[in-house]
């Protein structure tokens, strides 16, 4: 968030101006499923209003995924919903789905 104010101008309100897209590095963690519930840490990227672009591992793999902000209609502040996909340490494909909060 930015406030700018109006120099000069004492009787102008300030303006506040909302970032809602950029890159960024935000740690965080949750849980996945992908044939079994899986503990998992990340960092978000990048973000465009509600959506975010992370890199996560857990134990059995490592990859690539997309989260969603569910807190505008949870009760729960700073939750997301996402999907990862990487290679396991064996080399196959994994898919999981669960969900994660920053730190």
């Amino acid at each position: 968030m930015e406030v700018i104010t109006k120099e000069g101008q004492p009787n102008q309100a300030p303006e506040v101006r909302i970032k809602d897209h950029g890159f960024t590095f935000r740690p965080g963690g949750g849980m996945v499923y992908s044939e079994r519930f899986l503990p998992e840490a990340d960092a978000k990227l990048a973000y465009w209003q509600r959506y975010g672009i992370l890199i996560g591992i857990t134990p059995d793999f490592g990859g690539l995924g997309l989260s969603r902000h569910v807190d505008d209609f949870l009760p729960f502040q700073n939750l997301e919903l996402q999907g990862n996909a990487g290679l396991s340490w064996q080399g196959n494909l994994r898919l999981a789905i669960g969900l994660r909060t920053n730190f």
